[in-house]
C-alpha cells in the first residue's frame, strides 16, 4: 500500500492514504464483510497511516529517491517505427500485453529497459507469425542494442510466468451455512428446505387502469398593480479630510465678553481725513 501511495504521487494522481488503505484492505481480504469496519476506530486507522508513512520513507531511502524510471514501451515504439511495423496493430498489441505480463516477474529489476522490450517484441513476433527485419545490414536485437543472451533470458522468464498459470488455482472456498437458531422451547427445529438457486424472479405488477382526462376550465388571469419602486436610499454625509500633510489650524481666539475695547496709543495725533477724489498733483505736468 505504501507503494501504491507514492506511485500516485510520482505520477501527478495523488490520492489520500485513507483511500490508499480502504482499496487495499478491500482486496486483501475480500472474504472478511467486517475488515472495513475496524478502521471506523480513529485509533486504529491512525496506526495503518504511521506505517504507511514508515514504508514509504523506507522505499524512498532504498530507491536513494531517483524516482524517474525509465520502462520499456518507449524502446518498444521506437523499435516498432524503426522497423516500418506500427502499422502493424497485431504485433503492436501482443508486444504491449507481454510488457505488461512482465512487470509479474522481477525483470524489470534484472534487466534494462531496451532489454524487456527487445524480449517481448520477439514472442510477439512468435505469436503473430512474423519475421522481424534487418536495418542497415543489422540484426533486429542489434539495432536495439541488445545481445541474443540478454533477450532470450527476458523470453524464457515471461514463458515460464505463463507456465507456471496453466496450473489448475485452488477451489474458491464457499460460504458455510448458517447454523438455525435455537427454538425458545428447547424442541430441535426441523431442517429448512435448500433454497433454489437462481431465485425465482417476483411476478409482474399489475399495470395501473388509464385514468379519464380532466379538462379544467381555463384561470383567469389576475392582473395585479405595479409595485411602488422604492427610491435610492440617501448617501451619508462625506466626512471633511484635511490635505495629508498639513497640521491642523489652531483654535481661533474668541473676544472675552464684558471686556471693554483697548484705548488709542497715547502721544499721536488722529490722522485727518483724506479729501476724496484726491486732487491732482502740482507737480505732475
Amino acid at each position: 500500500m505504501a507503494c501504491m501511495f507514492l506511485a500516485g504521487k510520482a505520477n501527478y494522481y495523488p490520492r489520500s492514504v485513507k483511500d490508499v488503505i480502504f482499496a487495499g484492505h478491500q482486496l486483501m481480504e475480500k472474504d472478511d464483510p467486517l475488515a472495513l469496519e475496524r478502521f471506523n476506530n480513529k485509533e486504529e486507522m491512525k496506526r495503518h497511516k504511521e506505517l504507511i508513512f514508515l514504508a514509504e520513507r523506507i522505499v524512498l531511502q532504498t530507491l536513494d529517491f531517483e524516482l524517474n524510471v525509465a520502462l520499456p514501451y518507449t524502446p518498444l515504439i521506437e523499435a516498432l517505427n524503426e522497423f516500418q511495423l506500427s502499422h502493424h496493430f497485431a504485433l503492436g498489441q501482443a508486444a504491449w500485453n507481454f510488457v505488461n505480463d512482465s512487470y509479474r516477474t522481477t525483470l524489470c529489476l534484472q534487466c534494462k529497459p531496451n532489454q524487456i522490450a527487445a524480449g517481448a517484441l520477439f514472442l510477439a513476433s512468435k505469436f503473430v507469425k512474423i519475421q522481424l527485419p534487418s536495418v542497415g545490414g543489422k540484426t533486429w536485437w542489434q539495432v536495439l542494442n541488445v545481445t541474443a543472451r540478454q533477450f532470450e533470458e527476458v523470453c524464457n522468464q515471461i514463458v515460464d510466468l505463463y507456465e507456471n498459470d496453466n496450473q489448475p488455482p485452488p477451489l474458491p472456498r464457499l460460504p458455510q451455512p448458517l447454523p438455525p437458531p435455537p427454538s425458545p422451547l428447547g424442541l430441535p427445529l426441523p431442517p429448512m428446505p435448500p433454497r433454489p438457486w437462481p431465485l425465482p424472479l417476483p411476478p409482474p405488477l399489475p399495470l395501473p387502469l388509464p385514468l379519464p382526462l380532466l379538462r379544467l376550465p381555463p384561470l383567469p388571469l389576475l392582473r395585479l398593480p405595479p409595485l411602488p419602486r422604492p427610491g435610492p436610499p440617501p448617501l451619508p454625509p462625506r466626512p471633511r479630510q484635511l490635505r495629508p500633510g498639513l497640521p491642523p489650524l489652531p483654535p481661533r481666539p474668541r473676544p472675552r465678553p464684558g471686556l471693554p475695547p483697548l484705548p488709542p496709543r497715547p502721544g499721536l495725533p488722529p490722522l485727518p481725513p483724506r479729501p476724496w477724489p484726491w486732487p491732482p498733483n502740482p507737480g505732475t505736468p
